[in-house]
């Protein structure tokens, strides 16, 4: 769960001014055309921005703190609508298998629904999120900005987003609608989840690829090399000797797909032979030769 208090550096007791301070300055810090050569300053800006839209307001600061202290809390519908919810993932088909892991957060898998959204009643509401390869693995809280509609005022809404996203998720509020005066019943509020593309990693399915470009003696000496994933820093060994490519799979550090299960996560090393720039770089270059022809390799 995104821990906005973290995210703007501030303490649960902090004061309107404060997170207004504490924006601005991480704002322009983090502003893209700022960073615009840091491939995250996008992705830190919206948190940052989600995060003072969420905190400055103090409507939503309250509904967020009482998520925030059950962390993970059921939602009950009612007649009266709640301006914060817990979503819970929906398909068309039904439900072929539980999963432990994620019926603690009422996360239902199935089936996905392919095409447009599948709801029935004019009551329902879409909604759309776009989110980060890295932050599709864990719980968070999302605010939405629900429009009006059947005379119910444009409202503002926290909605807990369960984690093992994949890119084509439905997930879905049971109760989070709009009012049906006739019968009293809300209908259900879709959020369709799209996986924004990552500057650092190539998506196949739920696999993910990476290059990583090794020297010339990294890989004569078997040397372990150090490679980002959305799980963060991992060592890989090279494998020894390698010509010009080579591939090693890391299991289960991919994205999740429909089915609840993790893909993998390939590294792809490509061999960079650097430009001889000196004499002494130049000799060492024909010793090398030399003793490598004397060898055999």
């Amino acid at each position: 769960m995104k821990n906005h208090y973290e995210t703007l550096d501030l303490p649960r007791h902090c004061g309107p001014d404060e997170i207004k301070k504490s924006f601005r300055g991480l704002a322009f810090r983090w502003h893209p055309d700022v960073r615009r050569a840091d491939p995250v300053a996008g992705e830190r800006f919206r948190e940052i921005r989600e995060a003072y839209e969420t905190l400055v307001d103090a409507e939503l600061r309250s509904q967020y703190d009482s998520l925030l202290d059950s962390h993970l809390s059921s939602f009950t519908s009612s007649r009266k609508p709640s301006s914060s919810y817990a979503a819970s993932s929906a398909y068309a088909q039904p439900r072929a298998r539980k999963d432990a892991k994620h019926e603690k957060y009422g996360f239902c898998r199935a089936g996905i629904h392919s095409g447009s959204f599948p709801w029935d009643s004019p009551y329902d509401i879409p909604l759309s999120l776009e989110v980060s390869m890295e932050a599709s693995l864990k719980p968070s809280l999302h605010t939405f900005r629900i429009p009006a509609g059947f005379s119910e005022a444009q409202a503002n809404r926290v909605i807990q987003v369960p984690g093992a996203l994949f890119d084509g998720a439905l997930l879905r509020v049971q109760g989070g609608g709009y009012m049906n005066p006739r019968t009293g019943q809300r209908g259900d509020l879709w959020v369709s989840v799209s996986l924004t593309k990552s500057p650092s990693f190539r998506s196949l399915g739920s696999h993910l690829h990476c290059d990583v470009t090794v020297l010339p003696w990294q890989s004569a000496l078997g040397e372990t090399v150090e490679v980002a994933t959305l799980d963060g820093t991992v060592k890989v060994a090279l494998p020894s000797n390698f010509q010009s490519r080579s591939n090693v799979r890391i299991p289960e550090r991919g994205l999740f797909d429909k089915n609840g299960q993790r893909g993998d996560f390939w590294v792809h090393f490509r061999m960079n032979v650097p430009t001889c720039t000196g004499e002494r770089a130049r000799r060492l270059w024909e010793e090398l030769a030399k003793e490598c022809g004397a060898s055999g390799l």
